[in-house]
């Protein structure tokens, strides 16, 4: 139920970020304390690519990348079975559960 209600909030704040992203990236400059010159030159305004709420291929492949590249310089020798530890299931579920609040508001 936790990992639902989280999914949600993400998935709710996701969706304030879409409807003003020029607040969204004030907030994280605030927040961060890079300047907003710094957030803007690196912002992404598809607000769904930056922020993934899915474990699509890509999202998985880019974690096995990253997995690779600390392997290939000797910065982690652990491994990661990703195959086993990607569940979507937690997500699905918060978003067919948001989807119908949002509908009955």
């Amino acid at each position: 139920d936790v990992a639902i209600a989280i999914q949600k909030g993400l998935l709710k704040s996701q969706e304030w970020a879409k409807e003003d992203p020029d607040r969204y990236f004030r907030m994280t400059s605030e927040q961060s304390g890079n300047p907003l010159e710094v957030v803007l030159e690196t912002a992404n305004y598809d607000i769904d690519d930056s922020h993934p709420m899915n474990l699509d291929d890509r999202y998985i492949n880019s974690l096995k990348n990253i997995l690779k590249f600390l392997q290939d310089y000797d910065l982690t020798s652990g491994e990661v079975d990703f195959d086993s530890w990607v569940d979507d299931s937690v997500i699905e579920q918060a978003k067919g559960e948001y989807s119908i609040e949002k509908k009955a508001e």
